[in-house]
């Protein structure tokens, strides 16, 4: 547990500029290890994507693709790796999560 507290703030820390960069992502929350990456259609009323439009799994996809696990539930990405991560693996998940957003929210 003290781990998750640890690399979970480094996670966050790394995905809260998600927030500026992609037009998508809403909010980036979480505790801990457990997180969720928030996506709408507009960023002012907080919209959010149509569950049924395929986005959060097509950046889950790609970021399988990329080697990293994540959930596509509805209009959200939830982030929820074992206690064990390292931050070399927060490393490798922003990077896949990068490339996802990167290919799909234009």
């Amino acid at each position: 547990p003290g781990n998750a507290k640890v690399v979970g703030s480094y996670l966050l820390d790394q995905l809260k500029p998600f927030q500026e960069r992609y037009p998508s992502v809403g909010e980036v929350r979480g505790k801990g290890l457990m997180l969720a990456v928030d996506l709408v259609v507009d960023k002012k009323t907080r919209e959010s994507v149509d569950p049924f439009s395929g986005f959060s799994n097509r950046l889950a996809a790609v970021a399988q693709r990329e080697g990293v696990l994540v959930s596509a539930v509805g209009p959200k990405l939830i982030i929820s790796p074992p206690l064990t991560f390292s931050r070399e693996n927060v490393d490798e998940l922003v990077a896949a999560l990068t490339k996802a957003f990167d290919e799909v929210d234009n």
